[in-house]
């Protein structure tokens, strides 16, 4: 009888691709350059597409993504109706429904921009961003010290709807920094063609891990524990590296 438990809990688990291998669905949110989805393309592209993919494929399965709004995506995979949630980070209360890997896919390294050889006062002490004026995506969290710091009066906050808005604002010296994960800042200026009129300011906020989180109604442990290893493997011949690199020349990425 337990072969016949297994059958039923891996049909339920995928089903097959076109191509013979066993598809996992995969929910997540347009967050570029991470995950791209754009409407002349049925298919996402983005970093972390393109590391799943690669992971997903070494151990003998294809992703099939379903990209919408976080909380569509958040809520498909915690109640079991889709397999994983990309980009995750972990807390507590999330570990209840969702499996993580030891390993996270990346880090975001929260940043400071700033327009391109400005000098600023900015030296890692939130005190020296006294009466700066800073540009932050509405609703969108920083770092801890530095969302802690906000809402106070050391700084003046200007919201902006988009990345792509807080990068204009630093290119054009409307403000003295922009607040952003660096490879999101990056893409944004890159896109508006500004790329070489904002730089980071050092040193960086923060480095925030994010995962691709299983749900637990779906996936069980030891499929998590290969992912895992697989993914190890897969940074250490290079492999994540090189898709960020595909997306971003060496010259406008600090390491």
């Amino acid at each position: 009888m337990k072969w016949l438990a297994a059958l039923v809990f891996t049909f339920n688990f995928v089903s097959l691709s076109w191509a013979g291998l066993p598809v996992i669905t995969v929910s997540g949110l347009d967050v570029e350059p991470y995950i791209i989805k754009t409407e002349d393309s049925e298919l996402p592209s983005g970093i972390i597409i393109d590391i799943v993919d690669g992971v997903m494929s070494r151990i003998g399965y294809q992703p099939k993504y379903s990209i919408s709004v976080w909380a569509r995506a958040f809520n498909d995979v915690s109640k079991g109706f889709n397999d994983a949630l990309i980009p995750a980070m972990k807390t507590a209360d999330r570990e209840q429904s969702l499996w993580y890997p030891e390993e996270p896919l990346l880090s975001l390294r929260m940043s400071l921009f700033k327009s391109k050889n400005e000098k600023v006062a900015w030296d890692g002490v939130m005190g020296s961003l006294q009466n700066a004026r800073i540009a932050v995506v509405r609703g969108a969290k920083v770092s801890p010290d530095f969302d802690h710091v906000m809402d106070s009066d050391l700084f003046k906050v200007e919201k902006r709807t988009n990345f792509d808005l807080v990068m204009m604002a630093v290119a054009a010296r409307r403000v003295d920094y922009g607040a952003a994960d660096q490879l999101m800042g990056l893409w944004a200026a890159k896109n508006y063609g500004i790329l070489n009129q904002v730089e980071v300011a050092k040193p960086y906020l923060e480095s925030v891990p994010v995962y691709i989180a299983f749900s637990k109604e779906k996936v069980d442990a030891e499929f998590v524990s290969r992912f895992n290893d697989e993914l190890l493997m897969f940074k250490a011949e290079g492999g994540v590296q090189k898709i960020i690199d595909s997306y971003f020349s060496n010259s406008v990425l600090d390491r």
